[in-house]
C-alpha cells in the first residue's frame, strides 16, 4: 500500500511512501490558520494526509478525491 494507514490517529499499517515527514512540512501552514479551513486532497490514495488534518485540527474539513 502506498501510505500509512490511520485509525484514530494511529498507524495501524504501515506503507511504502514517508508520510510523516512530507505533513511535517505542510504542518507550519495549517497552523497559521486561527479560522476553519477546507482541504481538497485531490489523489488521495488512502487519505492519510486528510485524516492527518483532520484529527489534528478540529475546526478542518477535509474533501478526499481519488481516480478508485
Amino acid at each position: 500500500m502506498y501510505q500509512d494507514v490511520l485509525v484514530g490517529n494511529r498507524v495501524v499499517f504501515l506503507g511504502t511512501d514517508l508520510c510523516e515527514p512530507r505533513y511535517d512540512l505542510l504542518k507550519p501552514i495549517l497552523d497559521l490558520y486561527d479560522r476553519p479551513f477546507t482541504v481538497l486532497d485531490l489523489g488521495a490514495a488512502q487519505g492519510w494526509f486528510s485524516f492527518k488534518i483532520a484529527n489534528d485540527y478540529s475546526k478542518s474539513f477535509c474533501v478526499m478525491v481519488d481516480a478508485n
